[in-house]
């Protein structure tokens, strides 16, 4: 199940024309807020014409340029929540256990994030952590900051 807009583009860029590649790479560059701007904006920044715009939105499997920044804009919407609340009224785990919401939100997050690995990636982060020389730093957002 793709989960945001950021997960289809990359499900999808091999197969995009070179100007749908590049509007694709603005909007991962700066995401959001890119999407969030008016189709010409998008398209200045881009480098491509307006109609390219179009097209990769269409590609994307949005109807219009609107239907595109209402999923960006809830997914914005979502990400602001706090990751407590995002959890207050999960469906009771699998099996009836009581296991924590916020345990369970965290083991999701973890599955979802190795299915988007490849094996090589897998492989290439194995060999890193092996690796005694040096120091492994991982950093994100509010999951890891604590």
């Amino acid at each position: 199940m793709i989960s945001s807009i950021a997960e289809l583009i990359s499900d999808r860029i091999g197969a995009m024309p070179a100007g749908e590649r590049r509007a694709a790479q603005t909007l991962i560059a700066n995401y959001p807020l890119t999407g969030l701007k008016t189709v010409a904006e998008f398209s200045t920044a881009a480098g491509v014409s307006s109609p390219t715009i179009l097209r990769f939105v269409a590609r994307l499997g949005f109807q219009n340029y609107p239907e595109f920044q209402s999923a960006l804009q809830d997914e914005l919407a979502a990400q602001l929540q706090s990751p407590a609340s995002r959890t207050l009224n999960p469906a009771s785990p699998a099996g009836g256990g009581a296991v924590s919401p916020m345990l369970e939100a965290t083991l999701d997050n973890m599955r979802e994030t190795f299915r988007h690995l490849s094996d090589k990636q897998l492989a290439d982060i194995a060999g890193r952590l092996a690796e005694r020389r040096g120091k492994t730093f991982l950093i994100g957002g509010r999951f890891t900051d604590p």
